[in-house]
């Protein structure tokens, strides 16, 4: 075998080596890079949300009724099998909430977001899957019976 043959291979030994390095490197970045959680697209939202449509309950002033329904926003997808599998535990604890809430303090967007905080408080503690992110009021009406 000459010289200059025995060379070529090992040339064309590491060039091909440098190749499939600089691949799987590329490959190896590609597949790892973290997904943008920043502003989730209205279908993600969608996906990671479960709905809880009209609880109708009295608050604790029991001349006040209450009919509201909310929208939760987990961060995964097993987080909201969970949450769905456990919407009545979830249901029960919204209805012990607004048994304690009376009329006035359903009034203006910071008592709603203080209910909105305390459902979060309440619910994070059942699921094992993942996070509640969000809690959304999507409908409420307090009449007086």
């Amino acid at each position: 075998m000459s010289k200059n043959l025995l060379f070529s291979l090992i040339f064309i030994l590491v060039f091909i080596t440098l190749i499939t390095l600089s691949a799987f490197i590329f490959w190896d970045w590609v597949k790892n890079e973290p997904v943008s959680t920043e502003n989730p697209s209205a279908q993600e939202i969608q996906e990671l949300t479960v709905f809880m449509d009209d609880v109708t309950t009295n608050l604790a002033d029991l001349n006040y009724l209450i009919r509201i329904s909310f929208a939760f926003q987990v961060d995964n997808k097993d987080a909201k099998k969970e949450l769905e599998a456990s919407i009545h535990i979830v249901e029960s604890n919204v209805i012990r909430l607004l048994a304690d809430t009376k009329a006035n303090e359903m009034s203006d967007s910071q008592d709603l977001d203080l209910i909105i905080n305390k459902l979060k408080d309440i619910i994070n503690p059942i699921l094992t899957e993942g996070t509640l992110e969000q809690v959304h009021i999507t409908d409420r009406v307090v009449s007086r019976i």
